[in-house]
């Protein structure tokens, strides 16, 4: 459980709620080169585990690794729907519109056709990226 502390982000890291002596060692293992230190260090932090509530550390790290999970299907979920726009699915657009009544219609129907792929393949590239972010957007976090 301490190699995942120290493989957490900085976002994640601070959010957990973790007592100012084993903050401060995840802390340090975090910035540690070193192979030898580095193991040292995650000994040091498995003594100081033992007089922790590991069980809601560990809640602490499922809810982590969960979000993480839905953040990358999310992703994956807006970037099929931008593939399907691009591709003309009429029925995407439509769902999208009933789905997300906060959505533009003119500016989306821009974006689309932007995406299509009119221009040079960098200009699409980037008009994809921007429908992306547009509906990206739409979902709340």
């Amino acid at each position: 459980m301490g190699e995942r502390l120290v493989r957490l982000n900085d976002a994640q890291f601070d959010a957990l709620k973790l007592p100012d002596a084993l903050q401060e060692a995840v802390a340090m293992a975090r910035k540690i080169k070193s192979h030898e230190a580095k193991r040292r260090q995650l000994q040091y932090i498995g003594r100081l585990m033992r007089d922790v509530d590991s069980e809601e550390i560990e809640k602490a790290l499922e809810r982590i690794v969960a979000g993480e999970a839905e953040k990358r299907r999310q992703f994956k979920r807006v970037e099929r729907w931008r593939d399907e726009l691009a591709e003309g699915n009429i029925e995407r657009l439509e769902w999208l519109m009933e789905r997300y009544p906060a959505i533009n219609p003119e500016e989306l129907t821009g974006l689309i056709e932007s995406a299509r792929g009119k221009g040079s393949g960098m200009e699409t590239k980037k008009a994809r990226r921007v429908l992306f972010r547009y509906l990206n957007r739409l979902i709340p976090s």
